[in-house]
């Protein structure tokens, strides 16, 4: 019995220090406001206020306060968006399977040329919420994986909607009209 105690003292030691995805030389950090923050290939975006950030060379994991979800952000060189949501799978969780429901494209938006979302079947009794987005300016793929329990989506959504709607590829400059001249209206 002694051996059993001891060995859940360890299991559990392990466990409450390991975060999905990431791995052991990841800087990690609990935010005390909403930060801009980038990737690891230069894309920008906004991380939300007492979420957790780990990120490595690869890849930056955020986790809202409750600990059961995670959107994670992954930079990678692939020659269409299939390729890219399946090397961000890879890096993300290996050897994960999930069926995919549906992949629709999405229109080009703030800098973004070409993008695609990965909507993938979950059990009734998962209670979760997966999905993939693959989003390129240029030759660079983005990817944003949303692993996540439907509570705390649901309670955390303007949360991964700011993550995920201020993502601006790297360079990208929001067109000003400040101080142009406009062209006149044709009769």
């Amino acid at each position: 019995m002694r051996y059993l105690g001891a060995l859940g003292l360890a299991l559990s030691i392990g466990f409450a220090g390991l975060t999905v995805g990431a791995s052991p030389s990841c800087a990690q950090e609990v935010l005390s406001a909403d930060t801009p923050r980038t990737t690891a290939g230069g894309a920008s975006f906004t991380a939300p206020l007492g979420w957790r950030v780990t990120a490595d060379a690869s890849k930056s994991v955020l986790d809202p306060p409750e600990g059961d979800s995670h959107l994670v952000l992954i930079d990678v060189q692939a020659a269409d968006a299939d390729a890219a949501v399946a090397a961000a799978w890879a890096s993300y969780r290996p050897g994960a399977s999930r069926p995919l429901r549906i992949a629709m494209p999405q229109a080009p938006h703030n800098g973004w040329e070409e993008r695609r979302r990965y909507v993938y079947e979950t059990s009734p009794n998962e209670k979760a919420l997966v999905y993939a987005l693959a989003w390129r300016a240029g030759r660079n793929w983005t990817v944003v994986i949303v692993d996540a329990s439907r509570a705390t989506f649901g309670r955390r959504n303007a949360a991964f909607s700011l993550a995920i709607e201020s993502l601006r590829p790297k360079g990208y400059q929001r067109q000003m009209f400040a101080g142009r001249q406009a062209h006149p209206a044709s009769p």
